[in-house]
């Protein structure tokens, strides 16, 4: 297993889940630049129009202080009856806390209520606000320019008493496990070890989305990339293998 993405251990710190071994980590705003992942997933059923739902979920800040320097406020749910490749950040969560959340050791439970106004078929989660409504505290000088959280234990219901004590494990991406990266920052050099023994390929994107580096079918335990060139800041490595993908972040110093 990759020490940059276990649990509790991982490049970010130290955390254990709310409840399981597993949670899921998204960037919620970058300084100076716009930048938001968004984590999304298709419901069990259909929302029923006119019907209350409760709603919510856990989030955590992680506590690694080279790589986490923001925190903020807005941190919600919001949903959608189509799936979104392009999520719009037009600051209308359906849920959403006016709160900045910068606990590094506890979780904090985002929660709320609406009452559904179409037959909503999916959930996202991360901050919806773009950054003139958001709330940026720097409150660690000198780190890196983003705010990141750790999110566990999602709830939509139309019981308030299931949402307010649910608890439940994000399962594992077993792919995940194969890949480590080091050093992660980096400066000049990562090694991708790879421990799956099964072709991959992979392709590395700065945070604009433009292709920086690629390369098919990779058979090789060890592939070292050259990042001297790159800019100081984050990069997105994406890795594909056996019709699984995963996601990896990377920090140029």
């Amino acid at each position: 297993m990759s020490s940059n993405f276990s649990v509790p251990s991982n490049g970010l710190g130290y955390q254990q889940a709310a409840s399981g071994n597993a949670y899921v980590g998204i960037i919620c705003f970058i300084n100076n630049f716009f930048g938001r992942e968004i984590i999304a997933n298709s419901l069990i059923a259909p929302l029923t129009i006119g019907q209350k739902y409760f709603v919510s979920f856990k989030i955590n800040r992680p506590n690694d202080t080279v790589a986490v320097g923001y925190s903020i406020n807005g941190m919600g749910a919001k949903f959608s009856t189509v799936t979104q490749t392009n999520v719009s950040i037009d600051n209308s969560p359906h849920i959403y806390t006016n709160s900045v959340v910068s606990d590094t050791v506890n979780w904090t439970r985002i929660a709320g209520s609406f009452i559904a106004d179409s037959t909503y078929n999916y959930l996202m989660i991360g901050n919806f606000f773009d950054d003139a409504n958001t709330n940026a505290v720097h409150d660690v000088t000198g780190t890196a320019p983003w705010a990141y959280y750790l999110v566990d234990d999602v709830c939509v219901s139309t019981d308030s008493l299931l949402c307010a004590n649910f608890s439940v494990s994000v399962e594992e991406n077993s792919l995940e496990h194969q890949f480590s990266f080091y050093p992660n920052p980096a400066t000049d050099f990562v090694t991708v070890q790879n421990s799956f023994n099964a072709p991959f390929n992979i392709t590395v994107f700065n945070v604009l989305g433009q292709e920086l580096y690629s390369k098919q079918n990779i058979t090789s335990n060890n592939l070292q990339l050259d990042v001297n060139s790159y800019n100081a800041g984050l990069f997105f490595i994406q890795i594909n293998s056996q019709n699984k993908q995963i996601n990896y972040k990377l920090l140029k110093q």
